[in-house]
């Protein structure tokens, strides 16, 4: 009888607490770059989520307003104090329109992959986050829906920043799915928007690129945390 151990797989997902700093790209936990997890909220609730680096940048729209990159920041979107208030912003955008549409690099090694966190419908729906409603759409229960939109993943790449994003809201009350696609600097805050701009002032953040090459990813950190609940308007 062979007695060799068997070589020991990667594990196919881990559970996580509200405020646990992990490592998504521990080879342990996520081959080929894809992390699976299940976030503990509290109370048995446990969110099924997928972190992944293997997405490349949109061959179509390579353009630098669309980015920030860690580790190649001269050819991503330059966040700096004007963004962080609409009329400045503005006016920044405006005269840098024609910088901001110059391609990025995509052959670039630190510019090859994006950050993407998202959560199956499906999976979801089976372990009763979402409900499917006649039309066959699905969404979240009301009290789900206010506790997911105070969710908040931090990244934090050492040496190159902290970033935050929040669930996209149109796909957290629309389609019953979370997906974390704009990130912003963490120690300010979300950028500042216009509701009358489809351009990247209507944004309040950006795709996050990463390089495809794990030595490089292996410091990354990521926490999820809950915001403030916002107090409710009251009448007097």
């Amino acid at each position: 009888m062979d007695s060799t151990p068997e070589k020991e797989q990667p594990k196919s997902e881990r559970e996580v607490s509200l405020g646990e700093d992990i490592n998504p790209f521990d080879p342990e936990y996520a081959p080929g770059f894809t992390c699976a997890i299940k976030l503990n909220i509290g109370e048995r609730l446990k969110i099924p989520l997928e972190i992944s680096a293997m997405l490349g940048l949109d061959m179509d729209d390579p353009e630098r307003e669309n980015y920030i990159l860690p580790f190649n920041p001269e050819e991503g979107y330059p966040i700096d104090p004007a963004d962080f208030n609409i009329k400045t912003r503005i006016e920044k955008v405006e005269r840098m329109r024609d910088e901001l549409k110059k391609p990025i690099d995509i052959n670039t090694a630190d510019n090859s992959v994006l950050l993407f966190i998202w959560s199956d419908t499906h999976e979801l729906k089976r372990v009763g986050f979402n409900k499917e409603l006649e039309d066959k759409k699905l969404e979240f229960p009301g009290e789900m829906q206010d506790l997911l939109k105070r969710l908040r993943v931090l990244i934090n790449i050492p040496g190159r920043g902290r970033f935050e994003a929040r669930p996209d809201q149109y796909f957290l009350s629309n389609h019953g799915e979370i997906l974390f696609l704009e990130y912003y600097p963490a120690d300010f805050g979300p950028l500042a928007t216009s509701n009358e701009y489809t351009n990247v002032l209507a944004l309040e953040g950006f795709s996050l690129g990463l390089p495809f090459d794990q030595e490089k990813l292996k410091d990354i950190r990521a926490r999820f945390v809950l915001a403030e609940e916002e107090p409710k308007d009251t009448q007097a």
